[in-house]
C-alpha cells in the first residue's frame, strides 16, 4: 500500500509516479517478449551494490538505473556528462 503524506512534496511525489510508470514499462517489456521472462531488471530486483558496480555484468538490459544514484552518476561521468543530482526513488 503506498500512502502519500503531506509531508512529501509535488516533486518527490511526481518523482515517486515517474518510477511507478517506468516500473509498468519494464512488466509491459516482458509481457510483449520484448525482454527475456527469465533475465530481466523486474526477476532480478533488487540488486546488490556489488552487482551493479563490479566489472563483470552478464545481464541483457543496462546498468542504468539498477542502483540509482551511484550507477547513474558513474555512467554519465564515464560519458562525459555531468551527473544529476536529483534525488531518485
Amino acid at each position: 500500500m503506498i500512502e502519500p503524506t503531506e509531508s512529501k512534496s509535488k516533486a518527490e511525489l511526481d518523482r515517486f509516479c515517474d518510477a511507478l510508470v517506468s516500473i509498468r514499462r519494464e512488466i509491459q517489456e516482458v509481457v510483449e517478449g520484448k525482454v527475456d521472462p527469465r533475465d530481466n531488471v523486474l526477476k532480478n530486483a533488487p540488486q546488490t551494490a556489488a552487482e551493479v558496480t563490479s566489472d563483470s555484468w552478464s545481464h541483457p538490459y543496462t546498468r542504468t538505473g539498477r542502483l540509482p544514484g551511484a550507477i547513474r552518476a558513474r555512467e554519465q561521468v564515464l560519458a562525459g556528462r555531468q551527473p544529476d543530482r536529483q534525488p531518485v526513488w
